[in-house]
């Protein structure tokens, strides 16, 4: 085996054990941001690069966020957006579903980049779509960033593919339980006051059977006072 072949099966093997340390944790995790930031390590170690993240789609369909990365500066994850123009690397990848590379930002005509981009250095920039479940948008976008020029092969691209797919499995998994749970809890709040309503309605159903009781038990009093003669200044008549 030649050197070139080496490095190949190296890369392979590196990206397998990548997607299989991933899968692991998205079976074990129900944090979705524990997750996500997860897999932007475990990929950017696999690729060799300096920087990851996963840009989320918001509910105006254009806007993407930064939801979680690795090696950014303060300010970007949480806070940087992007716009998923017609014009942009992300835009395209969501609009096509294929992955979107740019081997030099500093030399690219095709796309336009957020300014945040290169404020933290990036050169390089590879997207691959994040799908949603059935009948659901796409998450977003996972983009591996590279400080030094690089042309991404078919193999990264690949290998970008299957694990932005497994990423995709594991957001759903994560909306899934969230669900259930968010049901669980309205199910048991629902139930909570239920109970709580028929307390009430047992508590004064349970107070007018003392008074009616306490009631009966003053007139029965009141009518043996009377037939003794007990009740003062009663006559009773001839």
């Amino acid at each position: 085996m030649n050197e070139a072949a080496k490095d190949d099966y190296q890369e392979q093997l590196r990206q397998q054990t990548t997607l299989a340390r991933f899968g692991e944790l998205a079976l074990k995790s129900d944090s979705l941001d524990e997750i996500l930031t997860e897999a932007c390590r475990l990929v950017g170690e696999a690729l060799g690069t300096d920087l990851a993240k996963v840009i989320e789609l918001q509910e105006d369909g254009r806007t993407l966020l930064v939801r979680a990365g690795v090696g950014w500066k303060p300010g970007v994850v949480g806070v940087a957006t992007v716009t998923a123009a017609d014009d942009s690397s992300e835009g395209l990848a969501l609009k096509t579903g294929e992955p979107m590379t740019s081997a030099d930002i500093a030399t690219e005509t095709r796309f336009r980049y957020a300014p945040f981009l290169v404020d933290n250095g990036v050169r390089a920039v590879a997207n691959v779509c994040i799908i949603g479940a059935k009948d659901r948008p796409p998450f977003g976008i996972l983009q591996v960033d590279s400080r030094d020029p690089r042309q991404f092969t078919e193999s990264d691209t690949a290998f970008l593919r299957s694990y932005a797919n497994l990423l995709a499995a594991a957001v759903d998994r994560v909306r899934v339980i969230g669900e259930a749970r968010a049901q669980e809890a309205r199910r048991r709040i629902a139930l909570e006051a239920r109970v709580a309503e028929r307390t009430g309605e047992l508590t004064t159903a349970n107070a007018m059977l003392h008074a009616e009781a306490e009631e009966r038990d003053s007139s029965s009093l009141t009518i043996e006072l009377v037939g003794t003669g007990a009740v003062k200044g009663f006559k009773p008549r001839l």
